[in-house]
């Protein structure tokens, strides 16, 4: 994956999580046998909602009811990433088509950057793997085999309620929770793979409007011409923008003060490897760099962010509902369970209390820490937004050539509307949601006590 890895990643984890499900998210044209398997996750997810209604229907007590509110949402966030990434197949391929796209413009080699997707792919992987180990063994931490003591809450008919249909529900219940598991998982690892991508073209286009004002400034040096070479490997050791400049080729010595400078600058450059990105220009955007000229690499600027731009629509349009539901399943899953961690703990007598209550804060600490993940990878995209419009609006446009201005300008128009993440339009995906998800679970939890 040296070269496309967000493009990859996408294919692979959509295999892979598509044939663990049953569902074959990558069949452009599923067969009938393969629609047959899909039916499976479908009718799984539907007898688990029918036994919620059928909780319901019978006036659970008060216990059952919050312990229901504090795992039911995982399962109704799991369900719409279900019918999305099933039946979104032909925006998944827009999407697929349009990292293709986006690979020829600008693509990402930096071993630095593999690492930290990498690493946060394993990340998601391991919070899963925990998440369905805590799901699973609930019935044998309470230690007593018997109906109503299930990882999830349901009201079972009378025909069921004997031994042999006790073993059938909880096996019915741990492959609902298996299948919900790898599910959340494909979603949560594409979404990502998605922000990640935007966030990295972003950067990527932020430091070539960078780049074009720095060779802007070189231009009436005599004896000095611009070099660049592929967009952000300038120097295949750094990790951002810089225009190495070098005497002419008629020059037969260097200038010791410009080369103290670049060295100066190439070793700040690696102190902050890990916190920048790489990226490998198209050679339209190396030649159009290279020769300075400011109209053509401006021309290409418009139509790569033109490109970031519909992909982000397009993620909008696919995510926009299973994100909000993710946020409003991580403050009901946050809220309730720990209101239901506070009625264990009124509860002395209760077996296996402390460690019930240990599943309710690690099943909470994995909800939090998937919602921060989310909302700090959407704040990078409006960070970087934020930083590529500054440096359009410092752009020396004063000497620039009119076809060149009116580049400039539209440009500016361009990124004038922010260019965002949203949660089906309700509010944008930014940091900021963090904090609002703790005072709302902080207010009405103390209401709920009282």
């Amino acid at each position: 994956m040296a070269r496309g890895i967000h493009r990859l990643l996408m294919h692979h984890i959509l295999m892979v999580g598509g044939w663990l499900t049953l569902t074959g998210f990558l069949v452009r044209r599923p067969p009938v046998w393969l629609w047959a398997l899909r039916t499976v996750p479908m009718l799984f997810h539907l007898l688990t909602a029918l036994g919620a209604v059928n909780l319901l229907v019978h006036l659970p007590s008060k216990v059952r009811v919050v312990y229901g509110l504090a795992v039911y949402g995982f399962f109704v966030q799991t369900a719409v990433a279900l019918v999305v990434l099933l039946f979104g197949r032909s925006e998944l391929d827009t999407l697929e088509r349009q990292l293709e796209g986006l690979e020829k413009m600008a693509t990402c080699n930096s071993p630095v950057l593999h690492r930290k997707i990498l690493t946060r792919i394993a990340l998601f992987v391991t919070l899963a793997a925990i998440s369905c180990g805590l799901w699973i063994s609930f019935p044998l931490v309470v230690g007593e085999f018997r109906h109503g003591n299930y990882h999830i809450q349901v009201e079972l008919p009378l025909a069921l309620q004997t031994q042999t249909g006790y073993w059938y529900c909880l096996a019915f219940q741990v492959v609902t929770v298996v299948l919900g598991t790898i599910l959340a998982l494909t979603f949560d690892c594409c979404f990502f793979t998605w922000l990640n991508t935007v966030a990295f073209h972003l950067c990527t286009i932020r430091n070539m409007v960078q780049a074009l004002n720095s060779s802007q400034g070189l231009t009436d040096t005599p004896k000095v011409k611009v070099n660049s070479s592929p967009l952000m490997t300038i120097a295949a050791k750094t990790t951002s923008w810089s225009l190495n400049s070098v005497l002419d080729e008629k020059e037969e010595s260097p200038n010791q003060e410009l080369q103290d400078l670049q060295d100066n600058n190439r070793r700040e450059k690696q102190a902050n490897l890990d916190q920048l990105f790489v990226g490998n220009a198209s050679i339209e955007l190396e030649k159009a760099v290279e020769t300075c000229d400011s109209t053509e690499t401006l021309r290409l600027i418009d139509g790569y962010y033109s490109q970031i731009a519909s992909l982000a629509n397009s993620i909008n349009r696919l995510c926009g509902l299973p994100v909000l539901i993710t946020h409003a399943a991580t403050m009901t899953v946050v809220l309730f369970g720990v209101y239901a961690s506070i009625l264990l703990a009124s509860e002395p007598s209760k077996p296996g209390r402390g460690t019930q209550i240990t599943g309710f804060a690690v099943f909470i600490f994995i909800f939090v820490l998937r919602i921060i993940f989310v909302s700090f990878d959407g704040g990078e995209i409006t960070e970087h937004w934020e930083e590529l419009s500054a440096s359009l609006a410092a752009m020396e446009w004063l000497h620039l050539p009119p076809e060149a201005k009116q580049r400039r300008k539209a440009l500016l128009q361009k990124t004038a509307q922010p260019l965002c993440i949203s949660a089906a339009g309700v509010f944008n995906i930014n940091k900021i949601n963090v904090l609002n998800i703790f005072s709302f679970v902080l207010t009405y939890l103390v209401v709920m006590v009282q």
